[in-house]
Order: C-alpha cells, then structure tokens, then sequence
C-alpha cells in the first residue's frame, strides 16, 4: 500500500484485495492519508474479521465467497458423479457483496446457519 501511495499520492477511487486481510492493512497504511479518505477499500471472504472491520470503519466492503455453499455444492457434485449423473462445468455457489448496509442481516444469517456463533 505505501509503494502505491508513493506511486499515486493524488489518491484512488478504490482498492481490491485479493482477502480481507490485505483490505484491512491497506486501509490501515493508509489512515491519515486526505488522498486516501474516500478510498474503497474491498477484500473477499466475508469472515469475521472483515465484518469487524466493517462495522468499525476500517474496511468499505468484503465480498462473501460463501465457503459453506461451496463445500455443500462440491460434496453434491461429487456424489453426483459417482451416481453417473452429468454434472456442470461450472457450479456458482454464490456471493454477496457486505456492506455497512448490510452487514447485520449478513452476520446474522451466518449465526443463523451456525457458522458463527
């Protein structure tokens, strides 16, 4: 993040990382930078951490991979196949984007599904 500010000091509109984790240091390195005040800063994942982040204004937006569909999907699949069914190439599992709008119906569906307790 500092080679990027150094790189563009007159600021960007937004910054995806490739996680939450690497969102969250980004918009850490560059707190106090006025360039940087609006900046997005987006990881992907949607874990705890990111939604922390979130809620406390450290991090813009994360977008929920949704692991728990995709290991549902994938053992589905599996099964799938060794019954001979025909399965597709491709399986979208899903993903939402997590915002301050909706982080609490996100983390509450996550309580819900008991993936968070």
């Amino acid at each position: 993040m500092e080679a990027i500010m150094q790189t563009h000091p007159e600021g960007i509109a937004i910054i995806c990382a490739h996680n939450d984790d690497t969102a969250m240091a980004a918009a850490r390195a560059a707190k106090g930078h006025e360039a940087y005040k609006n900046t997005i800063f987006l990881g992907f994942n949607g874990d705890r951490a990111a939604c922390e982040g979130i809620l406390n204004g450290q991090m813009t937006m994360s977008v929920a991979q949704m692991a728990y569909e995709m290991g549902y999907k994938a053992v589905e699949a599996a099964l799938d196949a060794l019954e001979g069914k025909s399965v597709e190439s491709v399986i979208d599992s899903g993903s939402e984007v997590i915002t301050a709008d909706n982080i609490d119906a996100y983390i509450a569906d996550c309580r819900e599904k008991g993936l968070w307790s």
